[in-house]
């Protein structure tokens, strides 16, 4: 018997043919009840926008990411915040298992009643390391038993047996995979090699209804983020299938049902195949322009039945055909649905955003919401970028209004690194997302930008074409996907760029948001068409809120305190920029612009909070706890610190001798910040010395930060800190000059001695004329170890005491390089002593190589070249690849023109658009004498090209981020850590620095010249700027042997048309793959 869609919870029907028998009383009762309820609709302020929304039956807050039926009244579901769900009784009650992880759990998945598996895993702060988190379970989801694992974030996960689980998610530098399987309960792992980055599904295929695990490997079906399907037969071997999809697209499922392969994601995309070569696209109802807005998160199967869960969640699609016709079946909801698990043909639960949970008796046709926590967002932030992403004002919505916030990113940056060893920005958005308790994070893809920042490429604004008007109906996928967010959020507030002090692509973005929002509350418009069945919704925005750096608008600083969840805004907003940056550095950036809020709604008092003044409509309450409560004086005076100015100063006259005032002023005001909190503030506060020259308030930090955190994530980064800058050949010249110059202006006066004086003694005789000398002693300044010698003993040092459980470590491409540049410079100096001395082992810290990933395969490819090189004793600049710098006889008369025969012999190295917009070659050509190195850049016409006659008067450190400009790095030692970079546009003015210290200013020289619609340059680098001179006492230790081969890179950026690269890299700015050698050897 199959329940009916009216039934109630406990599953059964009312019988309709029951009546009340109305006696006098009971009308008279009934009366009153109207009466009462008329005066009480009378006294009830009424809101224009009201909508009926099912008021929220949840006990726990987040999106529940997977679910699985283990029988027909037990189920379980998994989210964010390591959010586990249990029922046992059908849905009706829900129960959260704790204890709790802070990790978010991406997948579920039971191998009976009993035996079963959750994963998921986080990305570190300023590491990004990806990191796993693995759950299992023996009674049914009741305890969960968290099992210690190496393995990165899992995505996804399948148990097959007693013990046996495959899982599979971001990409390992340990197994070298992303893809990995166990058979003792997830205690131990083997790789399965996949020849891919990091994967979104796995698919198996068991073959013949009698084969098993344990007996016949299954086939196997993999698909990664860049849409690449991969199948295998043996899980040893895998090739490509015959399926190639855009990595513009999310691919959110790989199934295989009954013998046949399914794949399903974003846009519409759904495809089968019977056997993995041949591929079928499979067509829901709707049309191309319905298909634009569809995104299939989920599929589910019993017998021939197929279910499809996704965004839109107000319906599910279902085949009682196994594909071949689909119906619509309405949900009852809007909040996008992100897991399915089916029972049987006629039960299936279902998951999603708000902490919803759906229950379906009847095979789809009607549905039941069991559980949800909230049913639309409060604020929505719609970002250009993920670096536009307002995550002060949303911590303070969560966390301060108790509201839920959303926030959408419209273009995807940096899509090469999807391949990194490393998560995506886009998946670091969505982790720091998480990390916040956000309802929801997207990160659209089929928007993809380049990474110019200030002016962006003329090709980044084709999505904005066919916007539209407040009359004219909007045409492009762009707009229609915002209203789509819109109607389906239903906020509040809405926050966006500012038209005013944005870039291009912002301005833009924040004209289609104000016209998103007028046509999202027009109900005579509709997004999908009557053949798709989703019905169609309108909703009505209170407030718009556009973020920029135009004053006068609301601030979040992060000393602001948080009274309702008892904490300042800093504590929750640092880990969170942590996560999303590529690195630390960024955040310490000198002369950082403050952000504003200005509201659009013709107020003229500016708001104290996004929602003040705003009627509160239902669903959008947070029914959780504030996750941290702190006693007040400890928020005081965390409040108080967290601007830290005073530990940042704009002078420091000894910037490399200790200053133990300034030291114990620090600890003192440590004693202030909770434990947990002090190493953000102490690495924020060390990379801003370092930034500014102040290597002693650096290096005082960092010690304190490894003294409070031996093992976190910025533990880490303050070890990488250390070891990045000790030993850098880079740093040591920076540390020379200003050793150099500090001495010149007698500002550091060395070790003072003991002094003796002739005084008369109180132990005399008598009239005794003689005297004795009175030893005094005055506290004589020390130098930090950066600023003694070569800084390769403090290195070793720091070597020694690398942590053992950060061995794993020395296998990651950023650490294999750094130790394996300082080990061969510890090595050929004799500093250290090894069983193969005299070789040139260093290569054993190189991390493994792997084909399919990008990055680092060039250099791996031009180091080993230059190793076979050096260790057969042959000429290093025979190699491959290798350039060779050569010697000019005569200098070169500057005058930005090639016409001398100087340059004939010169090695080229040319720069082109990866992304094959513009044409055009940028050549960069390198020579040297015993003082000079030269270099002269040709930038050839091309039709987007501008000219610009050098000004007059040339600016030094003056090139801004929107002009034409040519960046050139050297990187002399070859860890591909620290560089020297030099900077200079069209119009002759230059910039420079090492790495990201403001404080090197070499003296270099420059001429221009315009060229027939292109420039050229001559450049002279005098290399005492490059090259510490080792006669000189506070040098260290001369260049090693190897060290003549440098590592060089360039880029050529045409803000707003093109950048010019060293390789084809598809990015604009600089990649670990850009790098080329070149023996610099005289």
């Amino acid at each position: 018997m199959i329940a009916s869609p009216l039934a109630v919870p406990d599953g059964n029907v009312r019988p309709s043919t029951f009546r009340c028998p109305l006696t006098l009383e009971r009308v008279s009762l009934i009366g009153c009840r109207f009466i009462l309820l008329a005066i009480a609709l009378l006294l009830t302020p009424v809101s224009l926008y009201a909508q009926p929304v099912n008021r929220p039956t949840g006990i726990a807050d987040g999106t529940l990411r997977d679910c699985q039926m283990l029988s027909i009244d037990r189920a379980v579901a998994v989210g964010d915040r390591g959010l586990i769900l249990l029922t046992t009784t059908g849905g009706r009650t829900w129960t959260i298992q704790t204890p709790r992880t802070s990790a978010t759990l991406l997948a579920v998945d039971f191998f009976n009643e009993k035996l079963g598996v959750a994963v998921g895993g986080s990305v570190e702060p300023t590491t990004h390391r990806s990191v796993g988190t693995l759950l299992t379970t023996e009674d049914g989801g009741r305890t969960w038993k968290k099992i210690d694992t190496d393995l990165p974030r899992l995505t996804g996960v399948r148990m097959t047996g007693p013990g046996r689980i495959l899982a599979w998610g971001d990409w390992s530098s340990l197994y070298q995979t992303a893809a990995f399987e166990s058979s003792d309960g997830g205690r131990s792992w083997l790789s399965i090699p996949v020849p891919s980055g990091h994967l979104h599904s796995i698919a198996a295929h068991k073959g013949s209804s009698s084969s098993t695990f344990e007996s016949v490997p299954p086939q196997l079906m993999a698909v990664d983020r860049l849409g690449r399907c991969f199948l295998s037969f043996d899980r040893m071997t895998f090739q490509p299938s015959g399926l190639n999809l855009s990595p513009y697209q999310s691919i959110h499922f790989c199934e295989c049902v009954d013998g046949v392969w399914w794949v399903g994601g974003s846009s519409g995309q759904l495809y089968r195949s019977a056997d993995g070569q041949r591929w079928e696209q499979v067509f829901v109802p709707g049309n191309p322009r319905d298909y634009e807005l569809i995104d299939f998160q989920a599929m589910a199967a019993s017998g021939d039945t197929i279910w499809l869960v996704g965004n839109p969640g107000s319906v599910v699609w279902r085949s009682t055909d196994r594909g071949a016709n689909w119906s619509v079946l309405p949900t009852g909801q809007r909040s996008s649905l992100r897991g399915l698990s089916a029972w049987d043909s006629s039960v299936l639960l279902a998951c999603g955003d708000g902490g919803s949970l759906h229950l379906s008796r009847n095979g789809g046709e009607a549905w039941m919401g069991v559980h949800s926590a909230t049913t639309r967002s409060s604020v929505l932030n719609i970002a250009a970028t993920a670096d536009s992403v307002a995550w002060d004002l949303l911590a303070h919505v969560h966390q301060e209004s108790r509201q839920t916030a959303s926030t959408v990113v419209v273009h995807d940056q940096r899509i090469e690194e999807r391949s990194s060893h490393l998560p995506e920005p886009a998946q670091r958005v969505v982790e720091a997302g998480n990390h916040l308790g956000l309802r929801t994070i997207d990160v659209w893809r089929p928007f993809p930008v380049s990474s110019q920042e200030a002016m962006p490429r003329q090709s980044d604004l084709t999505y904005y074409q066919s916007l539209g008007s407040v009359t004219t109906p909007p045409e492009s996928a762009l707009m229609r996907r915002l209203i789509q967010t819109i109607r389906c959020d239903q906020p509040d507030v809405v926050v966006t760029e500012c038209p005013y002090t944005g870039n291009s692509l912002q301005s833009r973005l924040s004209e289609a948001v104000e016209l998103a929002i007028v046509w999202s509350a027009r109900r005579e418009w509709t997004l999908f068409s009557e053949a798709s069945s989703i019905p169609n919704e309108v909703w009505s925005v209170d407030r718009t809120i556009q973020r920029g750096t135009r004053s006068g608008g609301m601030q979040f600083p992060r000393s602001m305190f948080l009274k309702n969840s008892g904490s300042v805004l800093g504590e929750i907003v640092t880990p969170v920029q942590n996560i999303v940056h590529r690195n630390p550095t960024r955040l310490g950036r000198a002369g950082e612009e403050r952000i504003y809020y200005r509201t659009l709604d013709g107020r003229k008092a500016v708001p104290r909070d996004p929602l003040e003044g705003l009627q509160r409509r239902l669903g959008s309450q947070l029914v959780e706890s504030p996750t941290s409560i702190s006693s007040s004086s400890m928020v005081r005076k965390t409040a108080m610190w967290f601007e830290y100015q005073d530990f940042v100063p704009a002078s420091n006259p000894n910037p490399l001798v200790r200053d133990r005032i300034w030291e114990e002023r620090l600890i003192e005001a440590m004693k202030g910040i909770e434990t947990i909190n002090q190493a953000p503030i102490l690495l924020e506060i060390a990379i801003k010395n370092r930034q500014l020259g102040h290597w002693n308030y650096w290096s005082s930090a960092l010690e304190l930060l490894l003294a409070v955190d031996k093992r976190s994530s910025y533990a880490e980064a303050a070890m990488s800190e250390l070891m990045r800058f000790h030993g850098s050949m880079e740093v040591q010249q920076v540390v020379l000059k200003r050793i150099q110059d500090m001495d010149r202006r007698e500002e550091i006066d060395g070790i003072s001695t003991a002094s003796a004086s002739t005084i008369s003694s109180p132990f005399a005789r008598g009239n005794d004329s003689s005297t004795v000398q009175q030893a005094s002693y005055s506290h004589a300044p020390r130098r930090i170890p950066i600023a003694v010698g070569s800084g390769y003993p403090e290195f070793y040092r720091l070597l020694s005491d690398f942590p053992s459980d950060w061995s794993l470590l020395r296998r990651t491409p950023e650490w294999g390089w750094l130790i394996a540049s300082r080990y061969r410079a510890l090595r050929e100096r004799d500093m250290i002593t090894t069983p193969a001395k005299g070789s040139t082992n260093y290569d054993s810290f190189w991390p493994p190589p792997n084909p399919m990933l990008l990055g680092w395969r060039s250099v791996r490819t031009q180091e080993e070249a230059l190793l076979r090189a050096l260790q057969t004793q042959q000429d290093v600049s025979s190699p491959d690849g290798l350039l060779k710098m050569p010697t000019t006889a005569a200098r070169p008369f500057l005058d930005g023109d090639r016409g001398s025969d100087n340059w004939s012999g010169a090695p080229q190295v040319s720069l082109r658009d990866p992304w094959g917009e513009h044409g055009g070659v940028t050549d960069l050509y390198f020579m040297q004498d015993d003082e000079f190195v030269y270099v002269y850049c040709n930038v050839s016409a091309s039709p987007s090209a501008e000219s610009a006659t050098p000004s007059g008067e040339r600016r030094y450190d003056s090139v801004k981020e929107e002009q034409e400009q040519v960046r050139l790095r050297f990187d002399l030692d070859r860890d591909y850590a620290t560089w020297f970079e030099f900077v200079w546009n069209r119009k002759g003015e230059t910039s420079d620095r090492c790495n990201d210290l403001f404080g090197w200013n070499p003296n270099w020289y420059v001429a221009v010249k315009e060229n027939g619609g292109g420039w050229s340059t001559e450049i002279a680098i005098p290399k005492s700027e490059l090259i510490a001179d080792s006669s000189n006492p506070n040098a260290g230790v001369a260049l090693d042997s190897s060290s003549r081969v440098w590592a060089l890179s360039a880029l050529h950026i045409q803000p707003g048309k093109s950048t010019r690269t060293i390789s084809p890299a598809v990015s604009d700015q600089f990649q670990n793959d850009h790098w080329t050698l070149i023996d610099s050897n005289p």
